[in-house]
Order: C-alpha cells, then structure tokens, then sequence
C-alpha cells in the first residue's frame, strides 16, 4: 500500500515530507525490527520513546515513519534532516492499531471473534471456549497471555503476561484466516484495551468475566 494511501486511512493524519510516496509493506513500533518498506510507528512507552529511536530507525531502512503531534521537539529536526517521509497523527498508539489492521487487510472482519475481558479468569474461559469450538469441529483460534494457538498449532514465542502489541494480534489474525478458521477468541487484558492493542478487531462478541 502507498503511503499517501494509508494516510487517507489514518483520522487527523499529516503527512509531512520530500514528495515521494514509498510502497508500506509492514508496520513496526521497534527499530531494531525495521527494514526497507516498513513504516516505523514511534509509540511512547513507559520507560522509553520510540520517538528518540527514529535515527535507528532511519538507518535500518525504513520507508516513513509515524510521529506523535504532541511530540514535536523529539521529531521536528528528525524530519528536517533525514529526508524520510513522516505521518504525523494525533495518537501514535491508536495509529500503530489501525495501521496493522490495515496493512493485514483487517483479518477480524473474516471471523466470528470473541473477546475475554475482567480481572480474573480471562485465560482460563479463553482456553475453554478454544477447546469447546475445537470439541465440535469448529476451526479457531486463539490468543492468550498463555499461549497463542491457530486451531492445534502452537504459535511460537508467544506466552507473555499481557495482550501483545497490535501488529502482532493482526497478524496472528490473519493467519487465523489463512487456516481456515472461523473463530477467533481473544484473551483482552486491561493494557491491552487501554493501550488500543485491540483496536480494529471488531468483536462479535464480548465476555466480561467480573470486576
């Protein structure tokens, strides 16, 4: 997808550059994982901002980079020295979320998904509702803070304490949708919704478990 085509998607966007209109092929909001024809998303975190690594990012090939508007003293000398176009969006978080479900060609519109929220118990009825769909021959897949599975398979290096980032939900999204599945049931923790790391998955369904 273009550039100038994904900015047309993106609410409040800017762009901001030399002119040229690159091809976007991936979204990344870790510049250590960037290469030719990714847009780099430049997300603040807790204990670091993405948008002090857009030089890294920059030198590791990227196509565009995306930038926070609140943010200007950390990007405006970036922008005006690299070269490299710049979206400039109102919430970066936001934009990474709608950025990959985009680029993925929003893989949770082509299934049923389910989505597990509360303060206990979300893993456990995810893996229950993973099963019983599986139990009567219903392709699914799931995504937990335990484990990430696309109907048998185990996806690999996905245990962590909390939702994952929005590239990689739409991702494994999407590889749910090239499996076959018709459900997807999502484990979404309290970072997750907070952070919009589900943003754009459309739920179908709801589950909220307590308070």
């Amino acid at each position: 997808m273009r550039l100038t085509e994904l900015v047309r998607n993106i609410p409040g966007a800017i762009l901001q550059g030399n002119g040229s209109d690159p091809e976007i092929t991936s979204a990344s909001y870790d510049s250590r994982s960037v290469a030719p024809g990714s847009i780099f998303i430049a997300v603040a975190g807790f204990k670091t901002d993405g948008h002090d690594y857009l030089n890294q990012a920059a030198r590791a090939g990227a196509s565009a980079v995306a930038v926070q508007t609140d943010r200007k003293p950390s990007w405006s000398s970036f922008l005006s020295e690299s070269g490299v176009p710049a979206m400039i969006v109102p919430d970066t978080r936001r934009t990474l979320a709608r950025i990959a479900a985009t680029l993925s060609n929003y893989p949770a519109q082509r299934l049923r998904t389910i989505g597990v929220t509360g303060t206990d118990g979300k893993s456990s009825l995810s893996h229950l509702l993973h099963h019983l769909f599986g139990s009567t021959g219903e392709r699914a897949g799931l995504i937990s803070t335990a484990e990430c599975r696309v109907v048998d398979q185990l996806l690999p290096d996905t245990g962590r304490m909390t939702t994952p980032e929005a590239p990689e939900v739409q991702e494994m999204l999407s590889v749910m949708v090239a499996a076959g599945c018709r459900w997807g049931v999502i484990e979404a923790t309290s970072h997750g919704l907070a952070l919009h790391r589900v943003d754009e998955c459309e739920f179908d369904l709801a589950v909220f478990t307590n308070l």
